[in-house]
C-alpha cells in the first residue's frame, strides 16, 4: 500500500507549488526576539492562531508555537519546588522572552515560494522532524523577507477541495495535472481508517490520563507524550473529554493564572470528536479543516477507544513519508 500511496502523492502534491501555495495567503502575525512570553501567547489567543513566526530585522529567525510554550512550561514547572501555588507569569515565566521560548529557524521546515509543496510536506514529516504543524514559505528572490505560514489545517483544506473537484487546474499545471491529483486524490482519501490503522501506518495509543489529574500532572503529561493532548476516558470505555495545548494555552492566557488551575477536568473540552474504523481519511480530512481537530480518538462500536489518529500521522501518510519501524 504504501508504494501505491508515494506515487499518488507524487501526482496529488508534487506539481503543486507557488500557485497552490498562494491561494491560502493571509495576513502575517508575529513576533519579534525580545517581547515577552506573555506579549505573544496573548496575541495567539486572540487571533486564535497556533504559531508566530519571529522576525528579526526583516528576516525569520524562528517560531514560537504552542509546542514551545508547553515544552518550556513544563521545564519550569519540573524546577519548581511548589509547582501547584505557582503564578505562571508572576512566577514561572513572568521572565521569559520569545528568544528564550521559541525553536530556530535552523529546526523548522523552511522551503523556496518556487519549491514543491510535497518536498515541504516531506521536510516537515520525516523521521526524527520535530512535530510542527507548520511549513514556513520564504519568498524565492530574497530568502527571509517575506514569509508565508502554511499549516496542517491548509493541507487538509487543500486535499479536501481537491477531492471535490473545487481546485482550480492552475494549481498542477493545467487541466490534465488537475486531472491525474483529482484521481490521486480520491484514491488517497478513500482508504478506510480501520484498514490504515490495521497496516500500522497511521494510529498510536491514546494519551489517556484520569479526571482528578493535578495542573502540574497535565502539563507533564502533555509535554513527555509529545502527543500534544491528553485523553479523559472512563474506564474501559469512551472518552468523556480532551485537553491540547490550544487548552494549555487557553488555561494561562489570563494575567494571574496559577498552576492549580491548569487540572484537567477545569480544562478539557467535553465534546469529542471520534471516528470509526469504517470512516474514511476524507472524513477525517474534512474535520480537520472544517473542525480544527488535530487528533481523532477511533473508538469501536461500544465507543472504546481503540487508538488515536493525529493530524501529523494524516499528512505524512499523504505525502507518502513511510512510518518509522
Amino acid at each position: 500500500m504504501l508504494q501505491g500511496i508515494g506515487e499518488d502523492a507524487l501526482e496529488l502534491f508534487g506539481h503543486a507549488g507557488t500557485q497552490a501555495l498562494g491561494a491560502v495567503e493571509r495576513p502575517l502575525l508575529i513576533a519579534e526576539p525580545g517581547e515577552t512570553l506573555e506579549v505573544a501567547v496573548n496575541r495567539m489567543w486572540w487571533r486564535k492562531v497556533g504559531a508566530l513566526p519571529v522576525m528579526h530585522e526583516g528576516r525569520l529567525v524562528g517560531c514560537f508555537a504552542e509546542e514551545d510554550l508547553l515544552r518550556i512550561l513544563a521545564a519550569r514547572v519540573r524546577e519548581s519546588q511548589d509547582p501547584e501555588g505557582q503564578d505562571v507569569w508572576g512566577t514561572l515565566l513572568g521572565d521569559v522572552r520569545v528568544r528564550d521560548a521559541m525553536s530556530p529557524v535552523g529546526k523548522l521546515p523552511v522551503v523556496s515560494s518556487e519549491g514543491s509543496l510535497l518536498a515541504g510536506l516531506r521536510e516537515c514529516c520525516a523521521p526524527g522532524a520535530p512535530r510542527g504543524r507548520y511549513l514556513f514559505v520564504v519568498d524565492a528572490t530574497d530568502s527571509g523577507d517575506a514569509v508565508q505560514l502554511l499549516s496542517f489545517r491548509d493541507i487538509a483544506r487543500f486535499s479536501t477541495a481537491v477531492y471535490a473537484g473545487k481546485a482550480p487546474s492552475s494549481w498542477f499545471g493545467g487541466d490534465a495535472g488537475a486531472g491525474a491529483a483529482l484521481m490521486a486524490c480520491r484514491r488517497l482519501l478513500s482508504h478506510t481508517l480501520g484498514t490504515l490503522v490495521a497496516e500500522g501506518v497511521i494510529g498510536h495509543e491514546a494519551n489517556t490520563v484520569s479526571a482528578d489529574l493535578d495542573g502540574a500532572s497535565t502539563v507533564h503529561a502533555m509535554a513527555d507524550g509529545e502527543h500534544g493532548y491528553v485523553l479523559v476516558t472512563i474506564a474501559d470505555g469512551g472518552p468523556i473529554g480532551i485537553c491540547t495545548r490550544r487548552d494549555i494555552l487557553r488555561g494561562i492566557r489570563p494575567r494571574h493564572a496559577r498552576i492549580d488551575q491548569l487540572a484537567v477536568e477545569r480544562l478539557m473540552s467535553q465534546q469529542v470528536q471520534t471516528v470509526l474504523p469504517s470512516n474514511t481519511l476524507t472524513g477525517l480530512f474534512h474535520l480537520m479543516a472544517m473542525a480544527s481537530c488535530r487528533h481523532m480518538p477511533m473508538v469501536d462500536g461500544w465507543d472504546h477507544v481503540e487508538c488515536v489518529v493525529s493530524m501529523w500521522e494524516a499528512i505524512a501518510l499523504v505525502a507518502g513519508v513511510p512510518r518509522p519501524s
